[in-house]
């Protein structure tokens, strides 16, 4: 009996096996709201010298290492475990061994600061100036993103190659995620700075970075989830082959 054709009945899906899942994704959502909240309340001790108890960066939704961000590395920790469960229960599921270890690089170049400053080192050496909107450091930053991708890439493309079409479906819709991650964490972050020398009001820059904040971590909310759901199905899979195969020993 093969596991990876046994069906996922929904009862199971959403019952009691699923209670830890559905217990992460509210807290995680409960948790960003929290985190949006003390953002909040930063930025006004930060304009007008209100709530002195939120005067700590660490509030700073956008900041890296801070308490948002922190949220965000945990759910993407707990997606690549996920993943990792998964592959090794599901036949051919090479590419979730490299989505995770992408999630790894992800964690380590916002934790460490490492697109920025290999940007600013690349734009310093390569002469990058400023242009349509952009400094010379966001140009640098672009190219130290392109040069770390590429390994990331390669290694989602071999892996692809080989990987059996249910991993795959699996894999499209963790892409997804990932593809909304860099969109708010990549471009729209660099929209900031840039709103900054095209004269935008503070108020609208501000809503800016949140909205930034709020899709970065959402579509690690989403990842988590989606990883999550893949790893239950599996477990119930799992288990309802052994307990197959235990009949037929009955038998």
């Amino acid at each position: 009996m093969q596991i990876s054709n046994v069906r996922t009945p929904v009862r199971d899906l959403l019952g009691r096996r699923a209670v830890w899942w559905w217990a992460a994704i509210i807290a995680s959502v409960i948790v960003l709201a929290v985190l949006i909240g003390f953002g909040m309340l930063h930025r006004l001790n930060t304009t007008r010298g209100a709530f002195p108890a939120f005067a700590n960066p660490l509030f700073n939704a956008d900041r890296d290492r801070g308490f948002g961000e922190t949220l965000g590395y945990l759910q993407l920790l707990v997606a690549a475990a996920a993943l990792i469960y998964t592959a090794l229960h599901l036949p051919r599921a090479w590419v979730h061994y490299a989505i995770a270890a992408s999630f790894l690089v992800v964690i380590a170049d916002d934790s460490l600061e490492l697109h920025e400053n290999w940007g600013g080192a690349l734009a310093d050496r390569l002469g990058f100036e400023s242009g349509f909107g952009l400094r010379g450091q966001d140009f640098g930053e672009l190219l130290a993103c392109g040069l770390m991708g590429i390994p990331v890439l390669l290694a989602l493309a071999i892996t692809w190659f080989f990987t059996g079409k249910r991993a795959r479906r699996q894999a499209w819709v963790i892409v997804g995620g990932l593809a909304a991650l860099v969109f708010f964490a990549a471009i729209l972050d660099m929209l900031h700075p840039a709103s900054g020398l095209w004269g935008w009001p503070e108020r609208v820059r501000y809503g800016v970075t949140l909205l930034e904040v709020i899709g970065e971590i959402g579509a690690m909310i989403f990842i988590m989830a989606a990883s999550l759901v893949f790893a239950l199905r599996q477990s119930v899979e799992k288990h309802t082959a052994r307990a197959g195969r235990a009949d037929a020993r009955g038998d």
